[in-house]
């Protein structure tokens, strides 16, 4: 059995005096009053085909730390760049102008050149990876990959990386578990009269969330039934807080379009 470390449950006092003494004493009290519960192990070829969808995630941070440097590096020298190319332009003309720009002083040529070289670089390699997760979705991901993307705002990326981080959908007994997976859950400290509502909960899969969140903004765009939900709720509360409700309405559909087999039906309320 796998479980989650902060699921077992610790004193006060255990928390000071942690030792590894304590820990196995610990397990083997939630062990036999049946306390401990299991996470869930995805099988090896799952494991192995998640690594292709974290490391495109990777890849993409990398890209938006190299061009972030080099324009740091051009702001700090003094190099304004034109109005013309925007502020996240990066066309084949903006790189072709920094190479101008470097070839103007030898002394920041060479840097500015290879911190150029180092973006085109990792936009190649971006790009096989993306072809690389095309392929990997025509095989057995085809199917309910094609389900998910019929859902407004869902594109090839976030459908194939629901479904490798994911899993089985019919491991979830209900809406809630997949819920507490992806994070659209709020936390509440509780205690006699006193109730706190601490926001949207921090335990969560971080890049599905956002990922949704996304989505979700797209969504309303797209399918009005979830565009009237969205303008009903930002009549009592604020926009950010409204989307993560159409979010987690979002993910309601899609648990049900993979259990039914039956594409997104836009404009139904739900």
């Amino acid at each position: 059995m796998v479980v989650h470390a902060a699921d077992v449950s610790t004193a006060d006092k255990e928390k000071r005096r942690k030792t590894d003494k304590v820990d196995a004493l610990k397990l083997a009290r939630d062990l036999e009053s049946n306390h401990l519960k299991a996470i869930y192990v995805p099988d090896e070829d799952l494991q192995k085909e998640r690594n292709l969808v974290r490391f495109r995630k990777r890849l993409k941070g990398d890209l938006i730390r190299s061009k972030n440097r080099l324009k740091s590096l051009l702001k700090y020298q003094g190099i304004n760049i034109p109005a013309q190319f925007g502020k996240g332009c990066w066309s084949y003309k903006f790189m072709n102008w920094v190479e101008q720009e470097a070839k103007k002083d030898i002394l920041l040529q060479d840097t500015l050149l290879l911190m150029l070289e180092q973006i085109k670089s990792l936009r190649q390699l971006l790009l096989k990876t993306e072809r690389a997760l095309r392929k990997l979705m025509q095989t057995r991901y085809h199917e309910k990959a094609t389900l998910l993307m019929s859902a407004p705002g869902i594109g090839r990326t976030l459908a194939m990386l629901f479904l490798l981080e994911v899993g089985d959908i019919s491991r979830f007994k209900g809406f809630d578990p997949l819920n507490d997976l992806i994070g659209f859950c709020p936390d509440t400290d509780s205690s006699g009269d006193t109730v706190r509502d601490r926001g949207i909960t921090t335990r969560r899969h971080k890049q599905l969330r956002s990922g949704l969140l996304q989505a979700a903004w797209r969504a309303i765009r797209i399918d009005p039934a979830l565009m009237e939900a969205y303008q009903q709720l930002i009549k009592r509360m604020k926009p950010h807080q409204a989307i993560i409700r159409i979010a987690r309405k979002l993910l309601r559909r899609m648990r049900a379009i993979l259990i039914s087999g039956i594409p997104y039906q836009k404009g139904l309320i739900a």
